[in-house]
């Protein structure tokens, strides 16, 4: 049954055998594989009590080493994060205490993911992740490959951005063509929750380069109101990768991700209220500002556009009165000091460089 907080459960001995093949990565490739292999490890979520405060008789805890390899790639979901974890144990040759991953993660029909000979993470989410981020959209095609199995977490009406980018890849064989959606499968979407970059992509090249240039753009998905209106799902589904910037539980070289350029995801800040910022993230982020906010561009209108889509969130730190946050540790006022540029300038018309309020002058 389902164990509730506090309670003490049974545990049965796995049959390494039995989990290695439900819980291979073909299996977990399918939404019912997926939640095949969570209902027979979710007892063993007890021998976590610190994390889901329940616990297994202690007669039964020597279970628990057997069941964690199998179980680590769907534990994730019980705790509804959508984060992959780190270093996932690596496939053993006893079939018990490993991962059995079955070979490693399957992609499209005739494309094949990055090696993952040397990862010590073998889990779908983690090789999803390694594919779908910030550092590997130039171009996106290892990305869309990666996501071919998960479209039908995206599957939708609306033509989102994913399916366009699959379409431009496969054509008539892109699996949209016939994708039924399965995003109520949470747990096995939350695998492939990284595959939202292809939903957040902007082209930088500019109108007369001939070549496509993508930069990742999350500012809107993920800021405040945008999640108050529509949910956290998107922004945390693009933000998976960067939970090493973020959580503290481990290195983003823990995870094959120390390429990952963090400030690519400083938006995902919002997911993490309660992290303190090191004052090495404080320093580049003043130092981010200051350059964006300098007089001679926040004079031009696209400059102080840059300006206040960094700044807009603590524009309280210069107010007075009720409504300032200047003595407020926990907004790092000290760190957006370069926004005063911003504040304390006119806003320009488009075209004229007059300042805003400015009298138009008259024709005779």
């Amino acid at each position: 049954g389902e164990a509730v907080l506090g309670s003490t459960v049974a545990l049965d001995a796995p049959m390494p055998s039995y989990l290695s093949q439900i819980c291979s990565t073909d299996s977990l490739n399918t939404p019912d594989g997926f939640a095949r292999c969570s209902e027979a490890c979710r007892p063993s979520r007890c021998c976590h009590p610190e994390t889901y405060g329940c616990v297994v008789l202690d007669e039964d805890a020597r279970y628990c080493d057997a069941y964690e390899g199998p179980c680590a790639n769907v534990a994730e979901s019980w705790r509804g994060s959508g984060h992959v974890a780190a270093a996932a144990a690596t496939p053993s040759d006893d079939g018990g205490a490993g991962s059995a991953s079955g070979g490693g993660p399957v992609s499209a029909p005739g494309t094949s993911l990055p090696d993952q000979t040397a990862a010590p993470d073998q889990s779908v989410n983690g090789a999803v992740i390694r594919a779908c981020n910030s550092a590997n959209l130039n171009p996106p095609d290892g990305c869309v490959e990666a996501c071919y199995l998960g479209a039908c977490c995206y599957a939708s009406d609306s033509f989102p951005p994913i399916e366009q980018l699959f379409d431009a890849r496969y054509g008539k064989k892109s699996p949209f063509a016939t994708a039924e959606s399965c995003r109520d499968q949470v747990g096995f979407c939350q695998q492939f929750g990284s595959c939202e970059h292809l939903n957040h992509l902007k082209d930088a090249s500019g109108w007369h380069s001939d070549d496509v240039t993508y930069e990742l753009d999350i500012s809107g998905v993920c800021r405040a109101t945008h999640i108050a209106r529509n949910g956290a799902l998107e922004c945390s589904n693009v933000c998976q990768p960067a939970h090493c910037c973020f959580s503290g539980e481990y290195e983003c070289d823990d995870v094959q991700l120390g390429h990952l350029d963090c400030e690519d995801y400083t938006a995902c800040g919002v997911l993490y209220p309660n992290t303190a910022k090191s004052a090495a993230e404080l320093f580049l982020m003043a130092k981010r500002i200051d350059e964006a906010c300098a007089e001679d561009l926040v004079d031009t209108p696209r400059g102080r556009a840059g300006c206040q889509e960094l700044c807009r969130e603590r524009l309280c730190c210069f107010e007075e009165g009720e409504y300032g946050c200047a003595n407020d540790s926990s907004q790092n006022c000290i760190a957006y000091a370069g926004c005063e540029t911003l504040v304390s300038t006119q806003e320009i018309y488009f075209g004229d460089g007059r300042p805003k309020g400015a009298d138009v002058p008259t024709t005779k």
